[in-house]
């Protein structure tokens, strides 16, 4: 059989098309499977945990980082319950810096009791308005966030120092257009932990991808589900393609950049706070 014809003595039209109906049936799939979950979201404000309240697993994990993180400039703020579902817990040790200028966090979520993969993100808050986070995250964004808000994920690193190697480049190279960032108060920094989990969420409803339940949770919608479910597929088809080949780092500087550099001359977000 002459390969230039099909594949397998079907056309290459036949072929195709076989390919789109099975990304459609996954596609449509994918949306049952969110949306009819009926999976509820708590995000009640972030809870300081005490000492003897942390997950030992959780202690072992953040003591592994935490020698390092101090060696970059940074000290313990506090652990707290940022968990908004009954089967997920969200532990997350958060260390402020000693020039009160960025934030770092070791997140180990545990599931069924048992401790999943550990994250670690670095956040900065900027002026005159903006964010940047550097996570090894390798779950999807199927939360709508705001677009003063850049989340770079890192997932094939592992080692913090190297983590935070990366966030610095990219929060120097926005300086020159005047983006700096902000220096908080210990005042500032615990109210943004016990108000930005739950705002987070109302913002969805903003968007239209989660409602509100009747006994005070929230929930995806139709919509929600239909945005989510590409964004997952994409998500799980970016982490294979970085396991070929990663952007160096000269690439994700210049599209951070870019990104604020395109912000300034639409004026799009700049006077918020």
């Amino acid at each position: 059989m002459d390969i230039a014809f099909g594949v397998f003595g079907y056309s290459w039209l036949e072929v195709v098309v076989f390919l789109l109906v099975i990304v459609v049936i996954i596609f449509l799939r994918s949306i049952e499977v969110v949306y009819f979950s009926q999976q509820k979201y708590y995000p009640n404000r972030p809870r300081r945990l005490e000492e003897e309240e942390i997950p030992s697993d959780f202690q072992e994990l953040s003591k592994r980082y935490e020698n390092k993180i101090i060696e970059l400039g940074f000290y313990p703020f506090g652990t707290y319950d940022c968990s908004s579902t009954d089967n997920v817990e969200m532990p997350i040790q958060f260390y402020v810096s000693t020039d009160m200028n960025h934030m770092a966090a070791i997140m180990g979520p545990r599931s069924l009791g048992k401790m999943q993969k550990c994250v670690l993100e670095f956040c900065t808050t900027l002026l005159p308005a903006g964010e940047i986070c550097t996570n090894n995250h390798n779950c999807p964004n199927v939360l709508y966030h705001p677009k003063e808000k850049c989340i770079v994920k890192l997932p094939w690193v592992d080692d913090i120092s190297i983590l935070y190697d990366y966030h610095q480049a990219f929060c120097q190279a926005i300086e020159y257009l005047s983006f700096r960032p902000v220096e908080n108060s210990s005042e500032d920094i615990e109210r943004n932990i016990e108000e930005d989990f739950v705002r987070s969420y109302e913002l969805q409803v903003e968007k239209g991808r989660m409602k509100k339940t009747i006994d005070g949770g929230y929930q995806i919608t139709l919509w929600g589900a239909i945005i989510a479910a590409p964004l997952v597929l994409m998500s799980k088809i970016y982490v294979f393609l970085l396991k070929i080949n990663k952007p160096n780092k000269e690439a994700l500087v210049k599209k951070v950049r870019a990104r604020y550099q395109l912000a300034l001359e639409r004026r799009e977000w700049l006077g918020k706070k």
